[in-house]
């Protein structure tokens, strides 16, 4: 069997799995793609089976080495195609927008928790229980998913602290106010390595982030098991438009591949 042969009959046993478990149907239809293209794709395949063969050593057993390279290829087609990325990247821009709100809006209850605290001693008057963190806490327990597990685990202990120590080793609640706002990070982070490597650039959409997620998971895959995943400008650039189905004026080229990657090396 040639290499597109082989890869092309695990591509339908995939398929079929798929379909049979009723999971995965954006990786169903990057198969369905990359079979529509079998004629684009036959010289992708050769390389990938050349530098991931049957019996291919590596540093501990995974099976197959090319299955990986192409199950690598179906994962980061179905879940970082520039539209999910595009969704994510707005996201990110979202989360960072919420905690620069939160951080507006603890600064300014801190001011007023401490505003409220000199009225109050300063007249003599007696206002809210949150003059102490562990009411605070108590409160917050209560009206938590883990109340039950609270109250029966932590808040025992809490009692002890609060006679040990009174309330001028606590912070002030203003004091938790101000380090909620300390801890709001003004730049967002992707958890997953294929999202960060994707979104290294915070503009638009477009394949070259595919490009980027997709040579990071070949990375991990040289990097967790040494297969050799160090695939030709011209083999990504036609995974891409095939597992993608770009129209030809979104095409990615080779000469383009080789500049982003250019781009990405100088980053570092």
């Amino acid at each position: 069997m040639t290499p597109t042969e082989r890869i092309e009959a695990y591509l339908r046993a995939e398929r079929a799995d798929r379909i049979e478990k009723k999971m995965l149907a954006s990786e169903v239809r990057v198969i369905d793609a990359l079979l529509a293209n079998t004629v684009s794709m036959s010289s992708a395949y050769a390389e990938i089976h050349e530098k991931a063969p049957e019996g291919f050593w590596t540093f501990r057993p995974c099976g197959t080495a090319w299955h990986h390279v192409i199950n690598a290829i179906l994962s980061t087609a179905a879940f970082f195609s520039p539209d999910r990325i595009g969704t994510r990247r707005a996201a990110l821009r979202r989360v960072e927008e919420l905690s620069g709100e939160i951080e507006k809006k603890a600064r300014e209850l801190a001011h007023l928790l401490r505003t409220r605290s000199d009225y109050c001693n300063a007249h003599g008057i007696g206002s809210s229980s949150d003059y102490h963190p562990l009411d605070v806490l108590t409160c917050a327990a209560k009206a938590s998913e883990s109340r039950h597990l609270f109250a029966q685990w932590v808040a025992p202990h809490l009692g002890t602290l609060r006679g040990e120590f009174d309330l001028k080793y606590w912070p002030r609640t203003a004091d938790y106010m101000d380090a909620l706002a300390d801890l709001q990070s003004p730049e967002a982070e992707a958890l997953d390595e294929r999202d960060r490597a994707a979104m290294e650039s915070r503009q638009g959409q477009s394949p070259r982030d595919f490009v980027r997620a997709l040579d990071e998971a070949l990375n991990d895959l040289t990097q967790s098991y040494g297969i050799r995943t160090s695939l030709s400008h011209r083999t990504v650039a036609e995974i891409t438009n095939c597992a993608l189905a770009l129209p030809p004026d979104e095409a990615m080229t080779r000469e383009a591949v080789k500049a982003l990657r250019a781009y990405q090396r100088r980053r570092g």
